[in-house]
């Protein structure tokens, strides 16, 4: 079965960035995964929420559930309900001038606005960008990748 689903993926899927593994993961849990071949592994690698709380932690899995069961996709125009609650929450205990909250998807978007934040802010446009860096798919994120 792992053989097949590593072949469909080469075959349909378009991969960027530089390290890939080549096996599929069946499951994630805590810090380890699963491959479809039945493989468990330590992940050291998952950067996002993985590295500090785990795979599939139960308060992000309660969250994302309770997200699904009230509004989990809005135009982008509109405020969810839980989205105006964290808002508030982060401003209750972030220091002064942090007052205001972007939430976005992925690490690409993140720091897309991050540059432009940082470009309103000083007034510059130029960027100083580490070789061998990773800041995402997105133009002005992957131009100082």
């Amino acid at each position: 079965m792992g053989g097949e689903l590593e072949r469909s993926a080469k075959e349909n899927l378009i991969r960027y960035g530089g390290d890939t593994f080549s096996e599929i993961v069946a499951s994630a849990k805590g810090c380890h995964i699963t491959t479809v071949s039945g493989r468990k592994i330590l992940d050291f690698t998952s950067g996002q929420m993985c590295a500090t709380i785990g795979h599939n932690h139960p308060a992000i899995v309660s969250a994302i559930q309770q997200s699904a069961e009230t509004a989990i996709h809005l135009f982008s125009g509109m405020i969810p309900e839980s989205v105006a609650k964290l808002a508030s929450e982060i401003r209750r205990i972030m220091p002064e001038p942090l007052t205001r909250s972007m939430f976005l998807s992925t690490g690409s978007e993140s720091n897309e606005a991050a540059l432009k934040m940082a470009k309103l802010v000083t007034g510059g446009f130029e960027v100083v960008a580490l070789g061998g860096s990773w800041h995402g798919i997105t133009g002005g994120a992957g131009s100082v990748s």
